[in-house]
């Protein structure tokens, strides 16, 4: 019997807006949407939600890491399967990184796929969650389960920002500076003479990933760049049970990651400007354990980004029984 091959092809485009106040212009536009949003929201927003969407479109999402579970996915399903969800359902999430992640996966499973519309609130889900498609919840391991379904609309309103605290506006600079580091060196040091305004920054950081993404959605190769600093991150986040912020641990896991003591140092330089380094303790034994958890390593190897100067990175596949090699002691960083 002849092979058969069947070749599927599938065009899937996000558009990004970038507007001051398109928060309220989306209230209008999405009116007959389904809603999910960050409980913890400022007032003001919440206010703006019940003013404008029916309250049978609204459903409320606990914020942070704890809604990126099975018990957190489960409360989303509960709720459409009482609503009169037909595929054709727009679903709008309002929120942060992990508000993202967790109304994208539900979106993209339930029948089998539902519009989806992202409106980050923080600059981390700005710059990173809410664009490039990938959704998640955490099981043993941060972000174990999940799929790829990008947003059809992104829709970033600067505003947001004005209410988020200084640590809220580090995390966002940590991804930020990952980007620019393995990517593009002309956008590291307008970071460090602080030459551009926010929307600018966000503007070109989302540019470089959706470079990067619309080559390798799937994560396959070049997009494994945008992994630096989250191999360890990720495995200092789930050891500490999420204690600390995904910004923070990102921060702790680029400089674990860089060997080249002039280059630790320029990045390091960068992550103080921004206030997004702060030293998270670790058992080098327990973490390297976390690590071999990874969900992008094979049997034997792990994809380790190895940052070659100021906006070149390259892949390495690493054997894991070297992997305590690239892992510094915590006295060490």
């Amino acid at each position: 019997m002849a092979d058969i091959t069947v070749s599927l092809t599938r065009s899937m485009t996000t558009d990004v807006q970038i507007n001051n106040g398109a928060f309220e212009n989306a209230l209008v536009a999405h009116k007959e949407s389904l809603w999910m949003y960050d409980i913890s929201l400022p007032s003001a927003f919440i206010k703006a939600l019940n003013s404008q969407i029916d309250p049978d479109h609204l459903i409320g999402i606990a914020p942070g890491e704890p809604a990126k579970s099975w018990d957190g996915l489960q409360t989303i399903m509960t709720r459409l399967d009482a609503l009169d969800i037909t595929p054709d359902t727009p679903v709008v999430g309002l929120g942060g990184g992990a508000l993202c992640d967790v109304v994208s996966f539900a979106a993209s499973v339930y029948l089998r796929g539902l519009p989806l519309v992202l409106i980050p609130t923080t600059l981390l889900a700005m710059v990173d969650a809410s664009v490039g498609g990938k959704t998640a919840i955490n099981t043993t391991a941060k972000n174990r389960v999940g799929s790829f379904y990008p947003a059809q609309t992104v829709i970033i309103d600067s505003h947001f920002l004005t209410t988020l605290s200084p640590e809220r506006m580090a995390e966002g600079f940590s991804e930020i500076i990952k980007m620019a580091v393995t990517m593009d060196a002309t956008l590291t040091e307008a970071l460090e003479t602080n030459a551009l305004d926010i929307d600018a920054i966000i503007g070109q950081a989302i540019q470089l990933k959706a470079a990067i993404v619309e080559k390798d959605l799937t994560d396959q190769g070049i997009r494994r760049l945008l992994n630096f600093g989250h191999t360890t991150g990720h495995a200092l986040e789930t050891l500490h049970d999420y204690a600390f912020s995904h910004g923070r641990c990102v921060a702790s896991g680029m400089l674990m990651e860089v060997a080249d003591p002039p280059l630790k140092k320029r990045l390091k330089a960068l992550l103080d400007m921004y206030e997004c380094y702060a030293p998270i303790p670790y058992e080098k034994a327990a973490l390297l354990e976390q690590i071999k958890t990874d969900k992008k390593r094979s049997k034997q190897t792990l994809t380790w980004i190895h940052l070659r100067r100021i906006g070149h990175a390259e892949l390495e596949e690493i054997v894991l029984t070297d992997l305590a090699q690239y892992i510094p002691r915590y006295e060490e960083l």
